[in-house]
């Protein structure tokens, strides 16, 4: 039996207006805290549209940027990247007029699909300095998209009826399938590289579905079934986080349940039977819903995710998150859809991109990879103010980027050396005056504390 947390309901609501007075649908309209007990607080804040009536998102990052698709106001339907101090930003597309954005990650890299000039719809990978860019697609696919991203900027989804798996070396790669020509489709990705998703067998006469999980050592196997026994049984993987614990849903003849699989354990169900499981994160807490949204915390409590307040003229339906982030600073980050009223007369109460912010009691440290991200990001800061040249920037980011293919690979030791061959280029730069002592200070520290973090010792300053 699971907990519910119970909240007790205190709402603050704020209005974005336009100087004439009337409510801008284009702004973040109104902010909803809820405050239950001493354990934790919700808030649902609406990111607004790009012009139009409908939104939804669909991908948050540990800096609490968000993707996800919006309605403008020509009716056309654009990707979007919003953030609290930039608002919501249209991604554009590939020449054919939609664009949809399904995840990112913590660089900003944003992917999904979009229609191109020839009608196509081709898988993207958007990134802050180059934009959109076309993935491009397998012999005679005509539908390709792009479903997640990891930190190091792999990306995964389906082409045509193949699962693929794309990088800046190796271009977009298929990879397999169970039976020869019965199809895949990769679904998500680890910050360590493994990829979960679905792809189709053949058994009792019958095409049937099975979970799978891809590792570039092992390539794809099959996760199997709840029911071992029941032939007709079927299996789908829905997320895989950086511990290597598969979240997906098994059925068959005899019912079914949601499971959460490990190397260890194997495939085990989840036994929470009015819980729908969305994504997991790394410390276990898993969005979904549960007569609304609901985050499902390790320790097995339920949190209800508030709607938005009542619009002016109706109520609106409960929504339910599709994403949410690690653990951070004491607060996960959830973000989803809250639909309205389906009809266009009322230009306040479409569908709404919303993001639930849970805030924990326990505050948890930021992980050695979460430093080195923020670490990255502080590098491409100092290039981007022209502080630094781009080849500078890029031989710090090397040494930052081989430590996260360390640590991804568990070789702790190798990372440590890489930070402090990072901390070594840092202090040559400081002698040579291209960087300030501040400047410095804040990199070689931010540095030491991923060191720290991961038991070597603090040298190099």
């Amino acid at each position: 039996m699971h907990r519910i947390v119970p909240l007790v309901a205190t709402l603050v609501i704020l209005v974005g207006c336009t100087d004439a007075g009337s409510v801008d649908v284009t702004a973040p309209r109104i902010t909803a805290a809820i405050t239950g007990s001493t354990d934790l607080t919700v808030a649902i804040t609406d990111l607004g549209t790009l012009g139009g009536v409908n939104a939804n998102a669909t991908g948050v990052n540990t800096l609490g940027h968000i993707v996800g698709t919006s309605e403008r106001s020509d009716l056309s339907s654009h990707a979007f990247l919003w953030s609290a101090e930039g608002g919501m930003v249209d991604l554009g597309d590939l020449g054919g007029g939609l664009s949809i954005a399904i995840a990112v990650n913590d660089r900003d890299e944003v992917v999904g699909r979009s229609r191109t000039a020839s009608g196509d719809q081709h898988a993207f990978l958007w990134t802050p300095a180059t934009g959109m860019r076309d993935l491009g697609t397998f012999p005679d696919a005509t539908v390709c998209e792009a479903l997640d991203v990891n930190n190091t900027g792999d990306v995964v989804g389906q082409c045509g009826d193949l699962a693929f798996r794309w990088t800046v070396s190796t271009g977009m790669v298929s990879l397999g399938e169970l039976v020869p020509q019965f199809g895949s489709r990769a679904v998500a990705i680890s910050n360590r590289g493994e990829v979960v998703g679905v792809a189709d067998i053949f058994t009792a006469g019958l095409n049937l579905p099975r979970a799978f999980l891809w590792t570039a050592d092992a390539g794809m196997r099959s996760l199997g079934t709840l029911d071992q026994a029941d032939p007709l049984s079927e299996s789908f993987a829905y997320d895989i986080n950086d511990a290597g614990t598969i979240l997906g849903n098994s059925f068959g003849t005899n019912g079914g349940d949601d499971f959460l699989w490990t190397a260890e354990s194997g495939m085990q169900p989840l036994n929470e039977p009015h819980f729908q499981p969305k994504r997991i994160n790394a410390q276990g807490d898993i969005a979904g819903s549960n007569n609304g949204g609901a985050l499902r915390l390790a320790d097995g409590a339920v949190v209800p995710l508030p709607p938005l307040p009542n619009d002016p003229g109706g109520e609106e339906g409960p929504g339910a998150p599709v994403a949410l982030t690690d653990e951070r600073d004491g607060r996960i980050l959830l973000v989803g859809t809250t639909p309205g009223a389906t009809g266009r007369t009322d230009q306040l109460r479409g569908s709404r991109a919303v993001l639930w912010t849970v805030t924990l009691a326990t505050v948890l440290p930021p992980t050695p990879e979460e430093r080195i991200t923020a670490l990255i990001g502080r590098v491409a800061a100092l290039v981007d103010a022209h502080v630094l040249g781009v080849g500078e920037g890029t031989a710090l980011n090397a040494k930052l980027q081989a430590a996260q293919r360390s640590l991804q690979h568990g070789a702790r030791d190798v990372a440590v050396n890489q930070l402090h061959a990072f901390i070594n280029q840092v202090n040559a730069l400081q002698r040579s005056e291209r960087l300030t002592s501040d400047q410095a200070d804040a990199l070689r520290d931010a540095a030491l504390a991923a060191v720290a973090t991961l038991g070597g010792a603090e040298s190099g300053s």
